[in-house]
Formats: C-alpha cells, sequence, structure tokens
C-alpha cells in the first residue's frame, strides 16, 4: 500500500512540474555559417570569420528548454548523418581555434569540447555511429 501510495505522489508531483520543450527544424547549405551564428547566439566569439571553408550539408537542429538540469539555460544540437566530423573540427579548429578538450575516442565515438571559457559557450563535438554532432548549453540572447 504505501509503495502505491508513493507511486501515486510521484505521478502527480511530475505532472505538476514543468515539462522540457524540444524545437526541431531541418536546413541545408553551409553548415560552417549555421554554427558560427549558432555560437553567436550562445554568447561564443569566433577567433576569425576570414577564409573558413563552406561545409555543404543536411542538417537537423534541435533546443530543449526547460529540463530541471538545464536552469535558465538551452541545449541547441545540431546533427549531421553520417561521418562528417573531420569537416567540422577542422572548421571549428579553423574558426575558434585548438578545442579545450582535443577529439577523444570512446566505446560510442570520437568527442572533444570547447569549455566558456575558451570561446564563450560549452559547445561539444562529437561523432557515433550514426551522426556527426555539436552540442551547445548556454543562455541565448534575444
Amino acid at each position: 500500500m504505501k509503495a502505491v501510495l508513493t507511486f501515486l505522489c510521484l505521478l502527480i508531483a511530475a505532472g505538476c512540474s514543468k515539462r522540457p520543450r524540444v524545437t526541431s527544424t531541418s536546413h541545408s547549405g553551409d553548415l560552417g555559417e549555421f554554427i558560427l551564428s549558432s555560437v553567436l547566439r550562445y554568447g561564443g566569439q569566433p577567433r576569425t570569420t576570414n577564409g573558413l571553408p563552406r561545409v555543404d550539408a543536411q542538417w537537423k537542429a534541435e533546443t530543449l528548454t526547460g529540463a530541471k538540469y538545464l536552469g535558465d539555460r538551452e541545449q541547441f544540437s545540431i546533427r549531421v548523418q553520417g561521418d562528417r566530423f573531420q569537416q567540422v573540427t577542422n572548421f571549428l579548429a579553423q574558426a575558434y581555434g585548438t578545442p579545450f578538450q582535443q577529439a577523444t575516442s570512446t566505446s560510442s565515438g570520437l568527442h572533444g569540447f570547447y569549455s566558456k571559457d575558451n570561446i564563450g559557450v560549452a559547445t561539444q563535438f562529437y561523432r557515433d555511429e550514426t551522426e556527426t554532432g555539436l552540442i551547445l548549453v548556454g543562455v541565448p540572447k534575444r
């Protein structure tokens, strides 16, 4: 009986709490330009914008808001199907310099990151079995 009451209380509390919201969009064109504008929107700054390579691609962008662990920040993800890791990391290195954590291999793929102190916004880059992606966490400038 205690277990049932506890479960019901948790269910009611979960129903009353604010739910995270996810917004997804699809894009195509110059992924590099999209990365630059996204990093700027979350407070990051490139070292240079001159002579950056064009990265033609199709991608999905996803914004997560309202998740408890994010507080007032958002999580913004850019996902490209397939292995575009070398192109993306080359672009990032040219635009933002050396990452705080170089790409390292894990059981799920490759990943590295730029810290907030590094470029102005926490930015993880990764490659797994199906996609190459970026995850930015910050407060968007409106």
